[in-house]
C-alpha cells in the first residue's frame, strides 16, 4: 500500500446563526479563506517557559469579500446582521487517502479508519471583525479566541471554602462560570489552601492565581476541554515521562552518513541522509536560559482566625418600603465571613408603620444578599445589621524556599562575588499555610536554580509522520531534540504551540513548538528531598489559487 500523503485538507466553518451545528448554507467558509495569511493558531504559554503565564488560545484568518457577503452594511447579503462576534468557529483537518473497501492493509498498519483521519484544531468563537475595502484587497479579517474566552469575560462569586486543595478551588470557579463538568481534565493538586473565596472576580484571573498557588503547573484549553496540571504532573504522567518522538536537524546522521547520491533504487524508502528517525525540524532557536535563573522564591501569606458571632455589617440608614415592594441589599463586610445569621426582628432591625419579611442568601464569603419584602402598611426598617463570624487577619508572613541554592546564588550573581540572589516573587492566593507556600517556593527554585534552555523548533509537513506530529503533539508532551551545531541532545517539554495553515486547502502545514528542557526527575515531587538535577485536491489551479477551495 502507498504511504500516507504529506498533504492535508483543512475545513473552516463558522456557525453564523450561533447554534454551533454548522449546518447552514454559508457556514462552510473554506472556499473563501485566503491562503495568505491562511490560518494562524496559538495555544499554551505566552512563550516556551513554564515561568510565563498561560494564554487564551487564538485563531486568525481572512475571508475573501469581493461580493460583500460578510459586510456589515450590506442589507442584500444573505448573512446580513449575522456576521457578529461570538459566533462559533470550527477548524478541522483531514489527513490520509480513502481506502478501498476492506483494502488489503498490513496487519497493525498505522493507518486511520477508512484511510482518512479527522483532526480538530480547536473550538473558537469570533472575537473581533475588521474589513478592508481597497480594490483588490476586499476581505474581512476574523480574530477568534478559544472557547475559554468566556473565562476572561465572566465574573464569579464563590463562598468561603475551608481547607480546599487548589484543584477543588479550580472546580468551584469553573462551576460558578457554568463550565461543563464533562469538559474538564483537572489533576489532583499538591497545594492545600487555608481558605478560598471569590467576590465578583474575573474567572481567568482567579484561575491563573490558583495556578501560581500550585507552583510550576499548567492550565490550557484544548478541543473545548479545560486542563489543569499540578506541579508534579510532568513527573508522574507517562506522556511527560517518556519521549513521544525524536526530532533531528535535517543535516545530521546518527547511524551512518551515506555517500552523496548513494546508488539506491529510485524512490527507495531510506530515511533522509541515513537518519535513524524520519522526523526532523526545519529551524531551531536556542536560548540558554541564564536570564531566567531563579535561586530564591518568596511567597507572602496571610493567617486568619474565625471570630465569634458578632455584627460584621450595618446598613446605616432607614429603609421605607411601598406596598408590594421588595428590596435586595448586597451586604459587603470588611472581612470574609462564615455562618451568617438571617437578620432577626428586634435583634438586628426594628420596623415602624407596618411589617416586613427578611430573607438572606450566601451565608459565607465576602457578600450576603438580604431581601426585605413589604407585608403590610408602609413599613420603615431601622438599624439593619448582619451578624456572622468574621475571618480576621491575625498575621502576615513572607516565606521563602528551604532548598539550598547557595551554589547557584554564588555562581549566577548579577554582580560577581556579591552573592545576590535572583528572586521569584510568587503571586499566589495569600490564604495558604506557610508549609505549603514554602513547598511552592521549593518547587520553583528546584527547577530554576540552574539555567534551563528554552528551544523553539519549526516542523513542516514534509511527510505523513511529520503531519501527525504537528497535529498530535500538545502541551506537556515530552519530545527529544538532536541538533549538531548547538550540540543539543536533550528531552524537552512542550509549553507552547503555534500552527500555520496556508496555500490551497491548507496544503502547507507548519508548527512552531516552544519547549523547555526537562529535569532529571522522574516520579518524585519537585519539593521532595530526593529530587535532584542531573488529502488535498491535486489540481494545479487549486493549489496555486489565492484562496482555499477554488
Amino acid at each position: 500500500m502507498a504511504p500516507m500523503p504529506a498533504t492535508v485538507c483543512t475545513t473552516v466553518a463558522v456557525s453564523w446563526n450561533g447554534t454551533g451545528l454548522y449546518d447552514q448554507p454559508y457556514d462552510d467558509v473554506t472556499p473563501r479563506v485566503l491562503a495568505d495569511p491562511g490560518l494562524s493558531i496559538s495555544l499554551g504559554k505566552d512563550s516556551a517557559r513554564t515561568l510565563d503565564p498561560p494564554q487564551v488560545s487564538a485563531c486568525d484568518f481572512s475571508l475573501e469579500n469581493q461580493d460583500g457577503r460578510y459586510s456589515q452594511q450590506r442589507a442584500d447579503s444573505p448573512l446580513y446582521q449575522f456576521v457578529v462576534p461570538g459566533r462559533p468557529v470550527r477548524l478541522t483537518i483531514a489527513h490520509g487517502t480513502t481506502d478501498v473497501y476492506r483494502g488489503d492493509d498490513l496487519y497493525r498498519e498505522n493507518d486511520p479508519y477508512r484511510g482518512v483521519a479527522l483532526y480538530s484544531l480547536g473550538s473558537y468563537a469570533v472575537d473581533d471583525i475588521s474589513q478592508s475595502t481597497a480594490y483588490g484587497e476586499r476581505h474581512v479579517e476574523m480574530a477568534c479566541l478559544g472557547v475559554e474566552q468566556v473565562l476572561t469575560q465572566a465574573s464569579v462569586t464563590v463562598g468561603v471554602m475551608v481547607g480546599p486543595r487548589v484543584d477543588q478551588a479550580v472546580h468551584a470557579v469553573l462551576d460558578a462560570v457554568g463550565w461543563p463538568s464533562t469538559a474538564r481534565a483537572v489533576s489532583l493538586a499538591d497545594t492545600t489552601l487555608a481558605y478560598y473565596w471569590a467576590d465578583d472576580r474575573n474567572a481567568w484571573e482567579a484561575l491563573v492565581e490558583l495556578l501560581r498557588s500550585e507552583g510550576p503547573g499548567a492550565i490550557y484549553v484544548q478541543d473545548g476541554i479545560f486542563h489543569f496540571e499540578n506541579r508534579n504532573y510532568r513527573t508522574t504522567t507517562t506522556r511527560s515521562q517518556v519521549s513521544q518522538a525524536t526530532f533531528f536537524d535535517t543535516g545530521q546522521s546518527l547511524s551512518r552518513t551515506p555517500a552523496y547520491r548513494e546508488d539506491d533504487a529510485y524512490r527507495t524508502e531510506d530515511l533522509y541522509r541515513g537518519l535513524t528517525s524520519g522526523l526532523w525540524f526545519s529551524d531551531l532557536t536556542y536560548d540558554p536560559g541564564f536570564r531566567n535563573i531563579r535561586n530564591r522564591a518568596t511567597y507572602t501569606t496571610r493567617t486568619r482566625a474565625l471570630a465569634a458571632l458578632a455584627v460584621v455589617w450595618s446598613y446605616g440608614a432607614s429603609l421605607t418600603l411601598a406596598a408590594g415592594q421588595s428590596v435586595t441589599l448586597i451586604a459587603r463586610p470588611t472581612n470574609p465571613f462564615q455562618n451568617a445569621v438571617t437578620p432577626a426582628l428586634t435583634t438586628d432591625y426594628t420596623v415602624a408603620g407596618g411589617t416586613v419579611s427578611v430573607s438572606m442568601s450566601a451565608t459565607s464569603g465576602l457578600v450576603a444578599f438580604i431581601t426585605i419584602t413589604q407585608i403590610s402598611g408602609s413599613p420603615t426598617v431601622n438599624g439593619l445589621q448582619l451578624r456572622a463570624q468574621a475571618l480576621t487577619v491575625i498575621g502576615e508572613t513572607t516565606v521563602q524556599n528551604s532548598v539550598d541554592a547557595s551554589d547557584s546564588i554564588a555562581k549566577f550573581s548579577p554582580i560577581p562575588g556579591a552573592a545576590i540572589p535572583r528572586v521569584f516573587d510568587v503571586q499566589g492566593w495569600p490564604e495558604i499555610n506557610t508549609a505549603f507556600a514554602q513547598a511552592v517556593c521549593d518547587a520553583w527554585v528546584t527547577r530554576y536554580q540552574i539555567q534551563r534552555p528554552a528551544v523553539q523548533i519549526t516542523v513542516e509537513n514534509g511527510d505523513a509522520d511529520l503531519v501527525r506530529q504537528i497535529l498530535d503533539r500538545t502541551m506537556s508532551d515530552r519530545i527529544s531534540l538532536v541538533e549538531r551545531n548547538s550540540g543539543l541532545s536533550s528531552d524537552v517539554w512542550i509549553n507552547a504551540k503555534h500552527v500555520d495553515v496556508s496555500r490551497g486547502g491548507g496544503r502547507r502545514l507548519t508548527a512552531v513548538f516552544g519547549c523547555e528542557t526537562c529535569e532529571d526527575v522522574i516520579g518524585f515531587l519537585w519539593d521532595d528531598p530526593r529530587s535532584k538535577w542531573g488529502g488535498a485536491p491535486t489540481d494545479p489551479d487549486y493549489l496555486n489559487s489565492a484562496r482555499w477551495g477554488v
